[in-house]
């Protein structure tokens, strides 16, 4: 079952979401907002897994709400207007698990929902090219990795050592224990919060929380930071490591 709160300020909108999303079994709408102000509010009280927020706010207030979601581990889908592909890419790196256009199908809608529900990040292709780039071009193996605008772009916000080329040492540097290392492994894998709740047998809840703990430590904001970082430094070989904590 997920979770969800809509938020938007257009009441017909509003409504018209509540009725789509009400009308698929595994979907439960728990709280509404219509003002920016109450959404975190409503995240205190009810404790959506999913956030689904269809406001006309500023950029700097959207990154700082996308932000602040992620700490109560509620995963966010953005509706947009315009949904252009730097601010995207930065949204993401602040934790946003997905965006799209106000003008999407309603089957769409409701695929793009299931999906980030259960995990998964849901953009463009084109957002998804943007990033492969960004990660080829803040790879080690790239002589022109670390140079430029684009790669300061990228790098921003991210830890001191993300300027060296070695391997980062992610236990002895960050202080990670024998399970949050088995979730940057998985994560690195390729493996959605489900599939990690799967595989070790524990809850999508207890997952969001190691997952948060890996974040604060290693000094990143999202999912797809904390990839960004790994595919830019390599990872050790945690392959040994038991999965008993």
């Amino acid at each position: 079952m997920v979770s969800i709160l809509v938020a938007s300020e257009f009441p017909v909108c509003r409504e018209s979401l509540v009725r789509l999303l009400e009308s698929v079994e595994d979907f439960h709408v728990v709280a509404c907002a219509e003002r920016e102000s109450d959404i975190l509010r409503l995240v205190k009280s009810h404790r959506p897994s999913l956030a689904l927020v269809d406001m006309n706010s500023g950029l700097l207030p959207l990154y700082n709400l996308v932000t602040a979601l992620s700490t109560y581990y509620v995963s966010s889908l953005l509706m947009r207007s315009i949904v252009d592909q730097a601010q995207t890419v930065e949204l993401l790196r602040r934790g946003a698990r997905g965006i799209i256009s106000r003008e999407i199908s309603e089957e769409m809608l409701l695929k793009s929902v299931h999906a980030v529900g259960s995990g998964e990040i849901w953009i463009s292709r084109e957002t998804i090219t943007r990033l492969v780039e960004q990660i080829q071009l803040a790879s080690p193996t790239n002589s022109g990795a670390l140079q430029g605008p684009v790669a300061e772009r990228t790098l921003s916000g991210w830890p001191e050592m993300c300027a060296t080329n070695s391997p980062v040492e992610l236990p002895n540097r960050y202080n990670l224990t024998r399970r949050e290392l088995q979730m940057v492994q998985a994560l690195s894998g390729g493996m959605t919060n489900k599939d990690i709740a799967a595989h070790f047998s524990i809850s999508e809840f207890t997952v969001k929380y190691h997952l948060g703990k890996i974040f604060d430590k290693v000094g990143v904001y999202s999912r797809l930071e904390l990839a960004m970082f790994v595919t830019h430094h390599g990872v050790v070989d945690v392959a040994t490591i038991g999965t008993a904590m």
